[in-house]
């Protein structure tokens, strides 16, 4: 499968979007009996909770006697309702389809801080019957078809070998093959979903365009993260169009989306249960960072306070010595030193930085400008959000691999009319012309180099999510494996898949150095001290990386 560097692209040419599908399948299918965390536990007692309990009490605090209470949109828990159904059709699973059944009921208490990383075996197994891991795993593959058929509707008016770029680049993610397929998510069909409504927007469908991100976000409310450029498109898309056009159009998305809506929350209105699900969907009371995971502005904050607590205990105060926010489980912290954050503020931050891209969809509405926005606004909700999850670097990196295998816009698609490399214009080999084709083709390589080393650093920050010696060489072989083909297909090589220097520098020596010490050197030479030490570099480390990805593509939008 490896490409021919003289032909990178067109040597997938020789393949199909179909077989790649199926050879990533194959490829999740050996990932199975890997590593399980405690995911698995809660969508097992999702599960449970959906199929012992009446629709009303789904949410409610005495669903279940474990923390892992339902915290997804009601269309998601339809979806395990759905699960639970097909599961009790095999006399293996129906233990597991009552609360608690999973060892959900049994928190896990484990310190994974780099001293005991992969020390506790219970919780590389949480409990969980072969029979009930494989049929878990197994429904996140044959969901994840969804995907595949996002991508391939995405580029289905481009050539096949774009098709073919997006398939792999997307299908062969090693951040959405750790996260769904070892560490257990189902955020494959949700990004599909996303893909689809992208889509369809691009593509001037503008009410199932509607319908579809409705759906998104009733499975998934953490899609509202890029509900902002959605919104924006559509308000400057209505002020442009005139007359009873406007009327129209306003009518028939306002009709869609509150269908859609009605749909999902209508039953939690009936009953009477909003509040429940507000605060199972917005648990505002956790705290604003998950613990130094989330590689962004605040594990830099967080690290910063933990220095100036340091330097504090050092005058004489031990008590603002004590670690706080570096547990690596969810958890409430308070900053010892700097100033607390709320959600507020992390909101005003989140949308101020959002405004590169809004401003660009309320001036200009053009279907092109959509997917790069939804790219960024995605990766500004991650950088300046309230409790992101490492895991949602997803939404950036997933659509951004649709977009530039289209060859189009920051990360994006959509002028309806893709660059296709594979053209040579002046006929020298390059797959570029001459004079505006040649600068289009360094831009359009940069925006690959860009996506790249985003895809490295995003990935590497997901390493601590994998905690086992027996995942150690899979996480690192899919990093690997991953970096050097894609840098082939992009590009022609890895050492110039069109990155820069200075950041093939940071994806290969200084990750590998802050691998080598976090991993390994940091306990031989500390011991037992400073255990939130390792956990803490990896992440600012990745979050220097992905801020100065963020910072790019907000430049490129105030230029554009």
């Amino acid at each position: 499968m490896l490409p021919n560097a003289n032909d990178p692209v067109g040597s997938l040419a020789s393949l199909t979007p179909v077989r790649l599908y199926l050879l990533s399948v194959v490829l999740k299918l050996l990932l199975v009996y890997t590593y399980a965390s405690t995911d698995l536990d809660v969508h097992t007692n999702w599960m449970a909770i959906t199929h012992t309990h009446h629709f009303k009490d789904w949410y409610g605090d005495h669903a279940s006697p474990s923390v892992w209470t339902l915290d997804y949109p009601p269309l998601f828990a339809w979806f395990e309702y759905g699960l639970a159904k097909v599961a009790w059709l095999f006399p293996a699973l129906r233990p597991f389809l009552n609360v608690g059944s999973a060892g959900a009921d049994t928190d896990i208490d484990i310190d994974i801080g780099a001293a005991d990383i992969g020390t506790d075996p219970s919780y590389a197994t949480c409990g969980l019957h072969t029979a009930c891991l494989l049929y878990q795993r197994l429904s996140v593959i044959f969901s994840e078809f969804l995907l595949f058929a996002a991508v391939y509707f995405a580029t289905i008016r481009s050539s096949r070998r774009v098709r073919n770029l997006a398939t792999f680049l997307v299908l062969f993610h090693p951040g959405l093959l750790i996260v769904d397929h070892v560490h257990f998510q189902y955020n494959g069909f949700l990004l599909g979903l996303l893909l689809i409504s992208m889509t369809l927007a691009t593509y001037g469908n503008d009410v199932l365009a509607t319908v579809a991100f409705s759906l998104t976000l009733c499975f998934k409310h953490l899609f509202l993260y890029v509900a902002p450029a959605f919104g924006c498109y559509y308000l400057g898309v209505l002020y442009v169009v005139g007359g009873w056009r406007r009327v129209r159009l306003f009518a028939s998305l306002s009709v869609a989306a509150g269908c859609v809506l009605a749909v999902a929350f209508g039953p939690v209105v009936y009953y009477g249960t909003g509040e429940q699900v507000v605060g199972r969907l917005f648990p505002l009371q956790r705290g604003l960072i998950h613990a130094y995971w989330a590689p962004n502005a605040w594990a830099l904050y967080a690290a910063v306070d933990k220095v100036l607590g340091i330097v504090w205990s050092l005058g004489g105060d031990g008590a603002r010595s004590q670690a706080a926010l570096t547990g690596g489980l969810v958890q409430v912290a308070r900053f010892r030193v700097l100033p607390q954050v709320e959600s507020g503020t992390t909101a005003v931050v989140t949308l101020v930085a959002m405004m590169p891209a809004l401003v660009g969809l309320l001036r200009r509405p053009l279907a092109g400008k959509l997917w790069p926005a939804v790219v960024y606004c995605s990766l500004c909700s991650f950088m300046f959000g309230y409790h992101v999850h490492e895991k949602a670097i997803l939404m950036t990196l997933v659509p951004m691999a649709v977009g530039v295998a289209k060859g189009d816009g920051v990360g994006g698609a959509g002028t309806n009319g893709d660059v296709d490399v594979d053209v040579d214009v002046d006929g020298d080999g390059d797959g570029v012309g001459d004079d505006a084709d040649d600068e289009r083709g360094r831009v359009l390589q940069r925006r690959r180099g860009r996506y790249l080393f985003l895809s490295l650093v995003g990935t590497f920050s997901l390493f601590p999510l994998l905690t086992g010696v027996e995942e150690y060489l899979p996480k690192v072989g899919m990093l690997v494996g991953y970096a050097v083909v894609a840098g082939v297909v992009l590009r022609g090589s890895f050492s110039s898949g069109g990155m820069t220097r200075a950041e093939r520098l940071f994806c290969t020596v200084g990750v590998a150095a802050v691998e080598v010490y976090a991993t390994f050197l940091h306990r031989k030479v500390f011991g037992e001290a400073w255990p939130f030490v390792p956990l803490m570099l990896v992440s600012c480390y990745c979050a220097l990386g992905i801020a100065w990805v963020w910072l790019a593509l907000a430049l490129e939008l105030i230029n554009s």
